[in-house]
């Protein structure tokens, strides 16, 4: 039996928030706010957290409330609560959302692309296949499956043109946002 829709949106949220807790706690030891040990014991539990699966989908700042107290859980006592230190679940949540947004684009654009490099090779073999031409749901002229399929990729270009455009706004971190405040550590981004 195959994973329903929500189930693989659930798997994927899951996955995102892990990567932003997981990303969000490497930042903190870097910024020497966690020593070694503290951030190696939080991120073995967030392994632990990470690879396992995902509850059931009660919204997605559940799944993060979910995802804290199973890291809380596993992690040593020494260092229980850290894996929470300087995030919100509204900010953790928002940037996972953001991170799936922005792997959906890449996804959507790289679909678009192939799509369009293969419409044009197509109408390279097809610039003598005679065809009507249509308009207002009747036959108009006479032209080529070459000229109506170029015709297509315009359209196409054009979206992909928007998504490169809504690209830079998507692929920005929320954390921060939900304290109001803004990250105060010199935070680094990892181009993707």
């Amino acid at each position: 039996m195959s994973a329903t829709p929500s189930a693989l949106v659930t798997g994927s949220l899951w996955q995102a928030i892990g990567d932003v807790v997981g990303a969000h706690v490497v930042m903190l030891r870097d910024e020497d706010v966690f020593d070694e040990p503290v951030a190696q014991a939080v991120l073995t539990a967030w392994d632990g957290v990470r690879s396992g699966a995902a509850p059931e989908d009660d919204g997605v700042t559940a799944l993060v409330a979910a995802f804290d107290t199973l890291l809380d859980a596993l992690t040593s006592p020494e260092a229980a609560g850290a894996g929470g230190v300087a995030r919100s679940q509204a900010e953790t949540a928002a940037t996972a959302m953001r991170l799936l947004l922005r792997d959906g684009l890449l996804e959507t654009l790289g679909a678009i692309d192939h799509l369009r490099l293969t419409m044009i090779t197509f109408a390279g073999n097809h610039t003598l296949t005679i065809m009507p031409g249509y308009g207002e749901d009747r036959p108009l002229q006479p032209t080529t499956l070459a000229h109506w399929l170029t015709g297509t990729t315009g359209p196409l270009s054009r979206a992909a043109s928007m998504i490169r455009a809504a690209y830079p706004l998507v692929n920005q971190s929320a954390m921060g946002a939900g304290n109001l405040a803004g990250c105060a550590c010199g935070t680094r981004s990892i181009p993707r």
